[in-house]
């Protein structure tokens, strides 16, 4: 209380003031917080009958999510007095992975799934965990038998921010060759060969045919002989038909010499075969 005296014409009087101080509200806020890009949090504020944060929001509580690190700022009042408290939420970026959008290998083979990150001590998660090497590598093989995407999840060691990509694995099928023609021939014969299936055609061995690099060459060997032919797809995808070409020799016939007299008729024997 505070008193006050005034004097004039030799007359005095006093009056007095109650000055009463309130005091002011307590006011808490969650502590400083770091977060992924891309998740939500919740800020929360205790202290005070009313509130009022820099974003605008009158509540006791808000939920945000920053792009970058952002400071709240948060006045709590008690109806008369008002008090200020902040808290700055770190936005860590997700980890970034560059991978081939789309691999294909032929059937029965491996491909290798190509991903790279600028994750600190990253971890990786690969999915599905079947028909592969090992699903906790950057860089595994994989052999599915039908096309499949797969999907890589990294995470970074440090902030523990994940990021999620997918490869699709195109598995292309092999070429079903064919071929046909009747391959038993006499000494001195040719044959014709077809073979279908593919868009190119490799044949092997190269002595005694017309072109080995046609489907229906011609060949005439000296000996029994297996040819194969490489069959290869649109896709680049190859495979092998053999088609053995028996050689008949020729038969051995003897005449044996005989002697008649004036015109009487001779019998020759028979083909001996």
């Amino acid at each position: 209380t505070y008193t006050v005296f005034g004097t004039k014409n030799g007359c005095t009087a006093k009056d007095s003031v109650k000055v009463t101080i309130k005091p002011l509200p307590t006011v808490g806020i969650s502590p400083p917080t770091s977060i992924c890009l891309g998740q939500t949090i919740s800020i929360i504020s205790t202290g005070g009958n009313t509130f009022l944060w820099n974003n605008g929001m009158t509540t006791s509580f808000i939920n945000v999510s920053p792009t970058q690190t952002t400071t709240y700022v948060f006045t709590g009042s008690n109806g008369t007095c008002g008090i200020s408290d902040s808290v700055t939420v770190f936005v860590n970026q997700l980890p970034n992975i560059t991978a081939s959008e789309v691999l294909s290998f032929c059937a029965g083979g491996a491909v290798t799934l190509d991903a790279q990150t600028n994750a600190n001590e990253p971890t990786y998660v690969w999915t599905p965990e079947y028909n592969i090497t090992n699903p906790n590598i950057a860089n595994p093989n994989v052999f599915p038998d039908t096309t499949t995407t797969y999907y890589l999840t990294v995470t970074d060691g440090i902030t523990g921010c994940t990021q999620t990509d997918s490869i699709l694995v195109v598995v292309n099928r092999l070429p079903i060759a064919g071929i046909t023609n009747n391959t038993t021939i006499c000494y001195g014969s040719s044959v014709q060969l077809f073979a279908e299936g593919g868009v190119s055609y490799a044949w092997s061995p190269n002595s005694s045919i017309s072109d080995t690099n046609v489907a229906d060459p011609i060949v005439n060997p000296t000996e029994t002989t297996t040819y194969t032919v490489l069959v290869t797809n649109p896709t680049g995808c190859s495979t092998t038909a053999p088609l053995p070409v028996t050689l008949q020799q020729p038969y051995e016939t003897t005449v044996n010499s005989i002697s008649i007299c004036g015109k009487v008729p001779a019998m020759l024997p028979p083909d001996r075969r």
